[in-house]
């Protein structure tokens, strides 16, 4: 079986690992011959591969400004593909995250009108999606096949030992948040649930990053540019003078995140009407309780499995409830439970087997 996964996996090396595991895990797999990766076959006038897998629709004009223009060759591109190959996609989100122009909307659904099946991360996504499309892929064929583990970015560090080398103490409760904080209502969010209640020997500690101002400028949206720019400075300048708020922005290193997972106590998407995060397999490969939203797949998972969520409508107080739940379950056996699903379930060997049987159904059953 040849495959080409249309994933811009440069852009991902420094950022998440996900991309990387999921084409390494199809090349070990025995029934698949030929694996390609990267936009640049997109300029192939034919497709020489029996499956064409998307995973974010804007990679496929990445480099390109998104217009009108642009939107209708790519749509030329996949309608000539489609008849000699099955495209499919799997659904991370239903819009971009980083752009809700309408132009960004057209090219999601452009992508979408011409797969012949959609992955989904978790089942709640398959009724969102349906939804949110007001049923327009429902008749296509849709399957789940879960996220799977980052066991590629190393192994638990005692935490003892963790927070020896990161400087912290042993004596805290530290609650870890990474990933970008893409909006106001996510940073009052994570900063306002943290600050809702004292926790006594409590800590935030925030590894991740923001919006960068950069992609604004990229769209020449200047105004949107200095804005975001005033925002981050000023979201940075709250986090350094709130106490008990330990921040390490934009960690970059593998092998230096897995040491901060290792050294916390529990895990915190501070997030709202957010379908899916990496997060949730992130803490569970290493072994911590993860609160978050009880929403789409992530509150599907983290529900299912025994974490704490809290509602999109909470109070911070609320939501902070929550954070003091999950710091005491971290005590219990529920972060080696987590651990084992992340090592089973969402193993990669297990997840690329799903992937290559799907494929299979598709060639036999769409001629």
């Amino acid at each position: 079986m040849k495959i080409l996964c249309l994933i811009d996996i440069d852009n991902f090396r420094n950022r998440n690992s996900f991309p990387i595991d999921f084409v390494r895990s199809l090349k070990k797999n025995e029934y698949s011959t030929t694996i390609d990766y990267g936009i640049k076959w997109l300029n192939n006038k034919y497709p020489v591969w029996d499956i064409v897998h998307i995973h974010w629709p804007e990679d496929l004009l990445k480099g390109k400004v998104i217009t009108n223009k642009t939107i209708r060759d790519l749509d030329q591109k996949l309608k000539s593909w489609g008849r000699l190959t099955k495209i499919i996609c799997t659904v991370h989100n239903h819009t971009s995250h980083n752009n809700t122009s309408q132009l960004s909307n057209l090219l999601y659904k452009v992508v979408f009108n011409n797969c012949f099946g959609f992955i989904h991360l978790g089942n709640k996504s398959i009724g969102l999606f349906n939804t949110f499309y007001s049923g327009k892929y429902a008749s296509v064929s849709h399957v789940v096949i879960p996220h799977g583990n980052y066991s590629s970015m190393g192994s638990i560090t005692n935490k003892n030992v963790a927070r020896k080398k990161l400087g912290l103490e042993d004596s805290d409760k530290i609650i870890l948040v990474v990933g970008k904080i893409r909006n106001l209502k996510e940073f009052d969010l994570m900063l306002n649930s943290f600050n809702a209640a004292a926790t006594p020997n409590c800590k935030l500690l925030f590894c991740g990053t923001f919006q960068s101002a950069k992609s604004f400028l990229k769209a020449v949206d200047l105004y949107a540019f200095f804005k975001q720019g005033f925002i981050t400075i000023n979201w940075r300048y709250k986090l350094y003078r709130t106490k008990n708020v330990i921040t390490r922005i934009g960690i970059k290193s593998d092998d230096l995140l897995s040491k901060y997972l290792s050294a916390s106590d529990i895990l915190f998407i501070p997030r709202q009407k957010v379908i899916n995060s990496g997060n949730v397999p992130l803490g569970f490969t290493f072994a911590k309780v993860v609160v978050g939203p009880n929403y789409g797949d992530v509150g599907e998972l983290l529900e299912q499995h025994g974490n704490p969520t809290f509602e999109t409508t909470n109070s911070f107080i609320e939501i902070n409830k929550k954070l003091v739940e999950g710091l005491i379950l971290s005590s219990t056996d529920l972060p080696l439970k987590n651990m084992t699903i992340a090592n089973t379930l969402w193993d990669w060997e297990n997840i690329a087997q799903q992937h290559i049987n799907f494929y299979n159904f598709l060639i036999k059953n769409y001629h």
